[in-house]
């Protein structure tokens, strides 16, 4: 059996952001609702791909990449 696995730095940043935002993408979410999990995102630090040390992003970088998944 294969695995999937990026191709290049650009599959694995997508993958990354994906992961993050992605759960948020699948639930329905009331007013409000999308704010408030953003912000509570924007408090955990996650590892980029290839990197050793962790990162955090703001509020408005996670609804980009949120949107953006959609």
């Amino acid at each position: 059996m294969t695995t999937l696995a990026p191709q290049d730095h650009s599959e694995a940043t997508a993958l990354y952001r994906s992961e993050i935002v992605g759960a948020l993408t699948r639930r329905e979410l009331d007013r409000g609702e999308l704010a408030q999990a953003l912000a509570e995102l924007s408090e955990k630090r996650f590892r980029p791909p290839e990197s050793k040390s962790t990162k955090a992003y703001s509020v408005a970088t996670l609804e980009r990449w949120y949107y953006a998944y959609k």
